[in-house]
């Protein structure tokens, strides 16, 4: 059998990136809790690891710490109590199945659209690229123009809510953006 060769094509008048389909680059920013969020008791996950901010009324040792004491690092073996002075933790993002990274990008291949590839985000930037493959509407998707497929995206990451690890989602913005050659 015969194997054809495809040759990538980069349009520069659209900043549009051809391999038999169009791939767009996308910036997804989420709020800066993405990195990290302030949990009170009675909202632990038990098995995330935590660090403790404020001990309040709450006995840490119940759930998992060694202490109570400020900057207690422990792995939460229950929810806690929630109520009036309870302690606070802080949770540092999550990147696995349940995190809200997984869901967003689970909900934008779960839209027709392929991640073709992404960039990592780091403990300082809350900006997460991402290149994706499929179309929506008749944008023309050069960072000049309405983007109406980043405008589709983020009314889909909005949809979340705040349900996932505490990020406010409905915060998110999304952009189209250039791509730029070397």
């Amino acid at each position: 059998m015969a194997q054809t060769k495809v040759t990538p094509i980069f349009d520069t008048t659209v900043d549009q990136f051809f391999i038999g389909k169009k791939i767009t680059l996308i910036e997804i920013t989420f709020p800066q809790t993405v990195l990290g969020a302030t949990i009170t008791a009675g909202a632990f996950d038990i098995g995330e690891t935590y660090t403790i901010l404020t001990a309040g009324t709450t006995d840490f040792t119940t759930l998992g710490a060694a202490d109570s004491v400020a900057g207690t690092v422990f792995v939460a073996t229950g929810a806690g109590t929630g109520g009036a002075g309870v302690g606070t933790a802080t949770v540092a993002a999550k990147t696995g199945p349940n995190s809200v990274l997984a869901k967003v990008h689970e909900l934008i291949q779960g839209n027709g659209f392929n991640i073709i590839g992404f960039g990592a985000m780091t403990n300082t930037a809350t900006v997460q690229p991402l290149m994706i493959e499929g179309d929506y509407g008749t944008d023309k998707y050069d960072g000049t123009n309405s983007e109406t497929l980043a405008a589709h995206i983020e009314d889909l990451i909005i949809g979340l809510g705040n349900d996932v690890d505490e990020v406010d989602c409905t915060a998110v913005t999304v952009a189209a953006k250039t791509f730029a050659l070397a």
